[in-house]
C-alpha cells in the first residue's frame, strides 16, 4: 500500500506529518505500506484549476468548427508562461495555412481577452502554439 500525500510546499512539519501518518496506520493493524510526500505549490494549483475550465471551452470551440482542421490539443505551464498548444492537420504548404492559422490564433486570442475570461485569469500571460500535420509549428 502506498500513503500518497499532497501538501503545500511552505509545509515545514514533513516528519510530524509522517510520524502521524504512522501511528494511525499501526493503530489500525497496517505494517506494509510506504508514504510518499508530494510537496506542490497552491498559487500554481489555483491557477492550473482556472485554467482548466477555460481549456474545455477552447478545445470544445475548435474542433466543433471543422475547417479549423484541429486534432488535438495541448497544455504546459513549465515552462514559465503557459503554453497552449493545437495540433492539427493543416499541412504548412497548404495555399490557405497562414489564414487558417491566423483565425484559430485570433479565436483563441478572442475568447482569452474577453472581460469574464480576464477577470478569471487576471491577464496571465500565454503563448499560442499551432502545429501543422507534420507536428511543426505553423505559426
Amino acid at each position: 500500500m502506498i500513503v500518497d500525500i499532497d501538501i503545500p510546499n511552505t509545509e515545514k512539519r514533513v516528519e510530524e506529518i509522517k510520524e502521524i501518518i504512522n501511528e494511525n496506520l499501526r493503530e489500525k493493524n497496517v505494517d506494509s505500506y510506504s508514504i510518499k510526500i508530494n510537496k506542490i505549490d497552491l498559487s500554481q494549483r489555483e491557477k492550473e484549476t482556472k485554467w482548466n475550465e477555460i481549456f474545455h471551452v477552447i478545445i470544445e470551440g475548435l474542433t466543433a468548427k471543422k475547417e479549423y482542421k484541429v486534432t488535438g490539443f495541448v497544455y504546459s505551464f513549465h515552462p514559465a508562461n503557459l503554453q497552449i498548444i493545437i495540433k492539427t492537420s493543416i499541412k504548412a504548404s497548404d495555399k490557405d495555412a497562414d489564414e487558417k492559422v491566423q483565425i484559430i490564433e485570433d479565436t483563441i486570442n478572442e475568447f482569452i481577452n474577453s472581460e469574464e475570461i480576464q477577470n478569471k485569469i487576471a491577464g496571465e500571460p500565454y503563448k499560442i502554439i499551432i502545429r501543422g500535420e507534420d507536428k511543426e509549428r505553423i505559426n
